[in-house]
């Protein structure tokens, strides 16, 4: 049985895992099938977080849902998010995946010391270095309107501390409006490091993909709709909110195959994937 899988993802899980498996032809630009038994090691099946792959059915899964001795994907049921389909395994690999591309411990520790220490300009530092290519940008403008109002560092302390006890998304997002330079997508950004079981990132991507409006009313929207989803599971109710969204994040960067339409792909995703390591996570 094949499935397919993303050119670099087959590529990092050989490197990963040392298997001795050549590249495999992409069949559908960087799309690439591969055989589950013959693939079995290289996709991961003895890591801690399998590369997940894609079935016919367009469902996300793991090389762990595979049952070899009957050649077929295992029958238990597969979790959806809005039109998003997977398996446990395929999420959990996920949130294990972004969690270690995007140093996303370490930066958690980071934003809590800085917090802690009330060190605002290194906080959003940490944040927007974590945010990816568009967060040079972000923090330059932050910098700036300091640079103008040395309240805005203050007032970013006080905004944060008000959002871990707001009553809801809404609240906590709008405080951040007066902070030039911010914006909605770094805003949640900050959140979610700093309060993680609470919090998700709002990202152009996870916007284009699933209809989610860039403003404080679609940041509500999109927690309300994550923490339905987080209540009604009991194996979901015990993952943070911020790394369900990593794991939907992880999912979707790349699109799926046989899919042509580049709003459900990264903008690099036909870049040449030898020089798209994806050192942070690309929060736009």
């Amino acid at each position: 049985m094949q499935a397919r899988i993303f050119h670099r993802n087959l590529s990092r899980s050989i490197q990963g895992t040392g298997a001795n498996r050549p590249l495999p032809t992409r069949a559908d630009g960087n799309w690439i099938a591969v055989d589950l038994e013959d693939y079995a090691y290289a996709l991961g099946d003895a890591a801690e977080y399998p590369e997940p792959v894609v079935c016919n059915a367009s469902i996300w899964r793991s090389i762990r849902d595979y049952e070899a001795d009957h050649q077929r994907w295992s029958p238990q049921p597969h979790l959806s998010f809005m039109d998003l389909h997977f398996s446990m395994n395929a999420l959990l690999s996920a949130i294990g995946l972004c969690r270690e591309l995007d140093r996303t411990d370490q930066v958690e520790q980071t934003v809590r010391d800085c917090f802690a220490s009330s060190n605002m300009p290194s906080l959003s530092e940490a944040v927007c270095t974590w945010g990816g290519s568009t967060g040079h940008r972000v923090l330059g403008n932050l910098n700036r309107h300091a640079g103008v109002d040395p309240d805005t560092w203050c007032a970013l302390k006080t905004w944060l501390c008000a959002a871990e006890h707001a009553a809801d998304a809404r609240t906590a997002i709008d405080g951040s409006v007066a902070i030039k330079g911010l914006g909605v997508s770094y805003a949640s950004k900050h959140l979610r490091l700093l309060f993680p079981e609470r919090y998700a990132v709002l990202d152009a991507l996870i916007c284009e993909r699933f209809g989610f409006a860039m403003n404080p009313s679609g940041y509500q929207l999109f927690m309300n709709t994550l923490q339905r989803w987080q209540q009604s599971s009991p194996s979901l109710s015990r993952i943070k909110l911020g790394d369900l969204e990593g794991g939907l994040f992880h999912l979707i960067r790349d699109g799926l195959p046989l899919v042509q339409d580049t709003v459900h792909r990264r903008a690099d995703a036909d870049a040449d994937v030898n020089a798209d390591p994806i050192p942070s996570r690309p929060h736009s």
